[in-house]
């Protein structure tokens, strides 16, 4: 599990296309999916992926909704 800007991402493995395929697990309606051929690669593109997805948020005019954590 990685974090970033309180969005989580849960990265695995994908022997078939020999990389990192990834999604955040913590966003209530939209979808945001990653992909590296090496981790470190995965997790850049997971944190520009969230800064794009915020980026969309601020110019529609809506805020993500994030799962509460659960205890």
């Amino acid at each position: 599990m990685i974090a970033y800007k309180n969005f989580l991402g849960l990265t695995e493995y994908d022997e078939d296309e020999k990389g990192f395929y990834g999604h955040v697990t913590n966003l209530v309606r939209d979808g945001i999916t990653y992909f590296g051929e090496t981790e470190d690669e995965a997790t850049r593109d997971f944190e520009r992926a969230v800064d794009d997805y915020l980026d969309w948020s601020k110019e529609d005019g809506f805020k993500p909704r994030l799962k509460k954590k659960s205890n």
